[in-house]
């Protein structure tokens, strides 16, 4: 695939935009790297590249379209009017404050009805399943899996943590009440202290966790179902490909791609029998 590159100025924060499609990364980090090579498959014509290691940038030009890669590049000022896709940024939500143009964003989490689907693959007896999130980016996530979950057999405790200190009690509320509990990529509960709170609830408990972060699995979460960095990448250049054609785009896309991840002895400490092989299941921890 044809790729133009940028030609930066002295000043290396002046970025001059010279085809439709201008592509920035918020850093070299693999994730974005392979992120944005999905982006480039799926586009499957030239874009211009920036990446922010040397801090904000400065546009020149008029891109028709924008794809950010992470938080802090969906936060950059871009020119007005653009259409600006970002990804990668979990706990990002672009407001017609920040940008003046249409912003769509691509979830990293599978779209709700698919999660579902997913968790009643392995939990087939789920009947109550406790969505926990803090960030208000994640409210409209929570309010279609709540939307996806009658049509499964699947009631959505929908529980929005205000402030941190609120999450003991909210557990202990939800003792009996929930037959497991999922959490989003969160920034404002995906932390250390939270995770070892909510993972002694879920082990001493013998409730199932679940995520969209793969890593948990490492830390006694049964399974994680997640987009892949690439599938994310292609889902951005689709949408900026349609944007180009013309197209509308909705506010939220999601990726097509759900990896799965297994952590089998927390599985069965939560008494969870599992086929040998899960459809879709990429990787497996120990048995």
């Amino acid at each position: 695939l044809l790729l133009g590159f940028l030609i930066l100025s002295a000043d290396p924060a002046v970025v001059f935009s010279r085809t439709d499609t201008l592509a920035v990364l918020s850093s070299d980090m693999a994730p974005y790297e392979e992120a944005f090579a999905g982006f480039q498959e799926a586009i499957g014509q030239p874009v211009d590249l920036a990446r922010m290691s040397t801090g904000p940038l400065h546009v020149q030009g008029q891109p028709r379209i924008v794809v950010a890669f992470g938080g802090k590049a969906a936060h950059q000022k871009f020119p007005d009017g653009s259409v600006l896709i970002y990804c990668m940024a979990p706990g990002t939500f672009v407001s017609i404050n920040d940008h003046s143009g249409l912003s769509v964003q691509i979830s990293m989490m599978p779209e709700p009805t698919v999660l579902l689907v997913k968790l009643k693959q392995i939990q087939p007896a789920l009947k109550r399943l406790a969505v926990l999130w803090s960030s208000p980016a994640f409210e409209v996530y929570a309010t279609a899996a709540s939307r996806a979950g009658p049509r499964l057999g699947v009631e959505i405790q929908a529980e929005r943590l205000e402030k941190p200190e609120d999450l003991p009690g909210r557990l202990r509320d939800l003792k009996n009440r929930a037959d497991a509990l999922w959490l989003p990529p969160d920034p404002l509960l995906v932390n250390s202290a939270d995770l070892v709170i909510i993972t002694q609830f879920a082990r001493l408990n013998h409730v199932p966790l679940y995520s969209s972060v793969e890593g948990l699995t490492e830390q006694g979460a049964v399974a994680s179902l997640s987009s892949t960095y690439r599938g994310i990448g292609r889902a951005a250049g689709r949408a900026a490909r349609k944007a180009l054609a013309g197209g509308s785009l909705p506010g939220e896309l999601y990726p097509d791609v759900t990896a799965v991840t297994v952590n089998r002895q927390s599985a069965a400490k939560a008494g969870l029998e599992l086929p040998n092989i899960l459809p879709g299941e990429t990787q497996r921890t120990s048995p």
